[in-house]
């Protein structure tokens, strides 16, 4: 609230409207924590939240975040980290602009582009009696406990893979965190399911871990970059759009 005369108002086409207000009576005075109406406007104008799945997101946005960095260093990047329904919630209220997620149970308010898709596989410890197969099939993972990741929509996924070959698990543990899964594998509690591959074959404690193709008839996942249906996206927006295109190498 606020007693006076409005010297100016700026809106952001996400965000609070940022009001430069007499704070007394005489002449109108500027907020103290902005300079001007044009410092609003820059500062409004490059900065670009994106809201990234969580278990991907390591493997995708440090990348493109250091393209932004180089390329366009006048956008400013703040990252809102989740799971599926995180990301979507902050996509429909504004609180992020772009979001990278799977297309999976998304809401139709959503505008989607895909960039890629994930091929599940079966994770092992390096010393698994599995892990002498080149190639598993749901059936070779009957009698075998599954660390499964406990995250919508990975977990549903997952288990309709299993479901689909007639297979039912032997769930043994679950988690949310994708490394916590990655290490109980490593120590040999059994395997897992995951679509999403790191570079390095390790875990965090430094055990060995082996992928498996998994041979299935259920669809790869699709991983897209999603915003809000009617949203005129901003310039940063724009060239993030631009960015996530030409790393996937994406025709325009």
């Amino acid at each position: 609230m606020f007693i006076g005369e409005v010297e100016d108002l700026y809106v952001r086409e996400n965000g609070s409207p940022l009001i430069y207000a007499n704070r007394a009576y005489g002449s109108a005075t500027p907020i103290e924590s902005a300079n001007s109406i044009k410092a609003g406007q820059n500062a409004a104008g490059s900065k670009l939240t994106v809201g990234c799945f969580h278990t991907f997101g390591p493997y995708i946005l440090p990348e493109m975040i250091s393209r932004v960095a180089t390329e366009n260093a006048d956008i400013s990047i703040e990252l809102i980290e989740g799971d599926q329904r995180r990301i979507q919630e902050s996509l429909l209220s504004g609180e992020a602009e772009v979001g990278l997620l799977y297309d999976l149970d998304l809401s139709s308010e959503l505008e989607t582009i895909s960039l890629t898709n994930l091929q599940p596989y079966v994770l092992l410890a390096e010393h698994h009696p599995l892990a002498e197969k080149t190639e598993l099939s749901p059936s070779d993972l009957v009698d075998h406990p599954m660390i499964l990741l406990n995250t919508p929509p990975s977990r549903d996924y997952f288990l309709s893979i299993l479901a689909e070959a007639g297979v039912t698990p032997n769930v043994a543990y679950k988690s949310t965190s994708f490394e916590m899964v990655r290490g109980m594998v490593g120590h040999g509690l059994g395997y897992s399911l995951l679509a999403t591959k790191p570079a390095s074959a390790m875990t965090y404690d430094g055990k060995s871990l082996v992928r498996r193709p998994l041979a299935t008839n259920i669809a790869p996942s699709h991983v897209t970059v999603a915003f809000k249906k009617g949203h005129k996206l901003s310039k940063p927006a724009e060239k993030f759009l631009w960015l996530c295109r030409d790393f996937f190498a994406l025709d325009a």
